[in-house]
């Protein structure tokens, strides 16, 4: 997709639909309506950063690891903290 894109293709070519954008908007929106998200906090922006963070860690994650001293840490290990993280974006923790 990267390439595609840095090629030149348009989004619309790659993809018709997003249904992870889509379930990530779901939950982000249930989460403002639930009052544990702000709602100052515009859910389509929420899901473009985790899309970004997500797609950036995958792009660059072995410069990131080493770049964060994370390269003692086992792969997997690495991703399933941050893929905690990250969900915590659209499902905080209450209090």
């Amino acid at each position: 997709m990267a390439r595609s894109l840095l090629d030149g293709a348009q989004p619309e070519d790659l993809h018709t639909h997003y249904p992870v954008a889509d379930h990530l908007l779901e939950l982000a929106q249930h989460a403002i309506d639930e009052g544990t998200l702000t709602r100052d906090i515009d859910p389509r922006l929420l899901v473009a950063a985790m899309y970004a963070f997500a797609l950036g860690f995958k792009l660059f994650e072995p410069f990131i690891v080493k770049a964060t001293g994370l390269d003692n840490l086992h792969p997997e290990e690495v991703k399933a903290r941050i893929v905690k993280i990250a969900a915590t974006l659209v499902q905080p923790r209450r209090e």
